[in-house]
């Protein structure tokens, strides 16, 4: 009973920060296989914009002609306008304002919390790090039940720093400040090898490319710079492409830059020249 108690008050508490958040940004909806999304011909930018049950139904599209669907994956488009007509938004989600996406945002947490998670989330970050699997090293011939629970504890990790990007965009912001570098490059590593943490890994990602501009941006040059490295042979991530190659504004920057420009075939995958 005291543990109920517990997470039940965890959950008012989570309950209690997001309704204090304000009314914008995309929809963090994600879907598995064979759940149910909605598409509207009238609102769509291309044919795999969907938007979720919930937003849907909050939305206006009388008149419009839609089609209800079973997804194979992604996520919901509301509050993207690249992906979907303004009009389409429902009341809960609009383009994300660049002070919701930057440091601005940690105001608008509790300063408790705050506090907390301004020395918690870089220590959840560090120890994700630690139960990532090398490529190299003494890892490769632990037993098999040692990496099963070493993945499960990572798998664990990135679920709980998902679901914190869920809550409240200063705790995005958070997160996003530490998913940088050499990091970004070791974690999409591990995103694409076979692991039990992986498909976790892969939603992690999906959502913070989702709900942040400015993540979208980064995530989107380093895997291209990556492609060559770690991801032309194989599918994993490989999904996320259309959430920055089909928006105009982020494929012209990840071709060129002022006074920059992207190498695709780079010894050094993290440098610009």
């Amino acid at each position: 009973m005291l543990a109920l108690s517990l997470e039940e008050e965890a959950l008012a508490r989570e309950a209690e920060v997001k309704a204090s958040q304000p009314r914008a940004g995309v929809c963090p909806v994600q879907w598995g296989s064979q759940d149910v999304a909605f598409r509207c011909l009238d609102c769509e930018l291309d044919s795999n914009c969907i938007q979720c049950c919930d937003c849907f139904f909050k939305a206006q599209h009388e008149g419009h002609e839609v089609a209800m669907i079973r997804t194979v994956g992604g996520s919901c488009d509301c509050g993207d306008p690249s992906s979907w007509a303004p009009a389409g938004f429902c009341p809960e989600h609009c383009e994300t304002p660049e002070r919701l996406d930057n440091a601005e945002s940690l105001d608008l947490l509790p300063p408790a919390l705050r506090t907390r998670a301004e020395a918690l989330i870089p220590e959840l970050m560090l120890q994700a790090d630690q139960r990532l699997k090398p490529r190299h090293g003494f890892l490769r011939s632990e037993a098999a039940a040692d990496q099963r629970v070493r993945e499960e504890q990572a798998s664990a990790l990135f679920a709980l720093l998902r679901r914190l990007g869920e809550v409240a965009f200063g705790l995005r912001y958070l997160v996003v400040q530490e998913l940088q570098g050499e990091r970004l490059v070791n974690w999409m590593k591990a995103a694409v090898e076979e692991s039990s943490c992986a498909e976790e890994l892969e939603r992690f990602f999906l959502l913070y490319v989702q709900v942040s501009p400015s993540f979208k941006r980064s995530f989107a040059k380093t895997f291209i710079r990556q492609y060559e490295h770690i991801l032309e042979e194989t599918p994993r991530l490989g999904s996320l492409g259309v959430q920055f190659f089909t928006i105009p504004e982020v494929a012209l920057e990840l071709v060129a830059k002022e006074d920059e420009q992207i190498v695709f075939k780079d010894p050094d995958p993290l440098r610009l020249v």
